[in-house]
């Protein structure tokens, strides 16, 4: 019998990305509702438009909507 060992998710951090850079989705944090409630879920579009100056907050596309997050709560999504 064969050991199946678990698939490790590959991606990039969304906090890292520079604007014009994007992905879909592959995983967030459990414990950040709001992310959620947005429109950051696994399996969606999302890309950087804009950074602040001084690199805080970030304006991203989602949901055909720009949101602006702060990128410490960007911090645990990973996008590919």
């Amino acid at each position: 019998m064969r050991k199946v060992k678990k698939q490790q998710l590959v991606g990039r951090n969304l906090a890292a990305l520079a604007p014009g850079d994007g992905g879909v989705i592959l995983e967030t944090p459990a414990h950040n509702e709001r992310l959620a409630e947005i429109g950051l879920v696994r399996g969606e579009q999302v890309q950087i438009l804009k950074v602040a100056p001084f690199g805080d907050p970030v304006i991203l596309q989602v949901l055909d909507a720009p949101v602006i997050v702060r990128r410490a709560d960007l911090a645990g999504v990973l996008v590919a």
